[in-house]
């Protein structure tokens, strides 16, 4: 088995949210992101603000998100922490940098891949 099948398969366990705003500049970055995710059969939850986490079915199954990537724009630490319980902590993106308890953080959703 590959790496790229290894991770994928991982992928495919977790609850993914996406978080993105339709009216963010972020916004196509999203959905090109979420059909990349598509293209692996992975699926991802693309929500407009850290609040929709809760109406949101889940996609997998799993209640608790196992991955939450969100633009730093749209972070809000005391929302993440009641909402992604089970998600230690935000994959974020942005050219700023400014959410210092991510887990990591890119300048572009792209550049994650």
């Amino acid at each position: 088995m590959s790496d790229t099948d290894k991770v994928t398969a991982l992928l495919r366990q977790v609850r993914i949210v996406l978080v993105g705003h339709p009216t963010s500049s972020s916004n196509d970055e999203c959905i090109r992101t979420v059909e990349l995710f598509d293209r692996f059969q992975i699926k991802v939850q693309h929500v407009h603000d850290l609040k929709d986490i809760r109406g949101a079915p889940p996609t997998t199954g799993k209640e608790k998100v196992g991955l939450c990537l969100i633009h730093e724009d749209i972070y809000y630490k005391d929302e993440f922490e009641k909402l992604c319980i089970g998600a230690s902590a935000p994959v974020t993106s942005g050219k700023k940098h400014s959410v210092k308890e991510c887990r990591a953080h890119f300048p572009s959703l792209t550049n994650i891949f």
